[in-house]
C-alpha cells in the first residue's frame, strides 16, 4: 500500500480500479421503423440517425430527463427524444465531430 506524509503525518493512501467499479450508461437503441422528426428545419442528420436507430446504434441516456438520449453516429452526436406510443425519434440537436459544436432547436 503506498503512503504520503502531510504535515510531517505518513498516511496510507486507499487506490481503487475505477475501470472495475464505474458502470458504463451506454445502451444499445434500435427503433426499426421509428418516423425521425427534426425539431429545428435547419438541422442535419435526419438520414444518418434513422439509418443508424434502424440498424442499432450506442446511445447515452439523459439521467435527468426520461426518454432523451445522446447517440453515438459516424463522426457525430445526436441529441434525441424517443416517443415509442407515436414510434418516433425527435432529433432535438446534432453534433460534428472533435467538439465542433452543431445545430440546436435553441438556435
Amino acid at each position: 500500500m503506498a503512503t504520503e506524509t502531510i504535515g510531517g503525518r505518513e498516511r496510507d493512501l486507499k487506490t481503487m480500479d475505477i475501470a472495475t467499479n464505474v458502470e458504463s450508461d451506454t445502451i444499445w437503441l434500435q427503433l426499426q421503423n421509428y418516423r425521425v422528426v427534426l425539431l429545428n428545419p435547419h438541422l442535419d442528420g435526419r438520414a444518418e440517425l434513422e439509418r443508424a436507430i434502424n440498424r442499432g446504434v450506442p446511445a447515452h441516456p439523459d439521467l435527468h430527463r426520461p426518454d432523451f438520449y445522446d447517440v453515438e453516429l459516424d463522426h457525430r452526436w445526436a441529441y434525441v427524444h424517443v416517443r415509442d406510443h407515436v414510434r418516433t425519434v425527435y432529433l432535438v440537436s446534432y453534433f460534428g465531430s472533435k467538439g465542433e459544436s452543431g445545430s440546436s432547436v435553441d438556435e
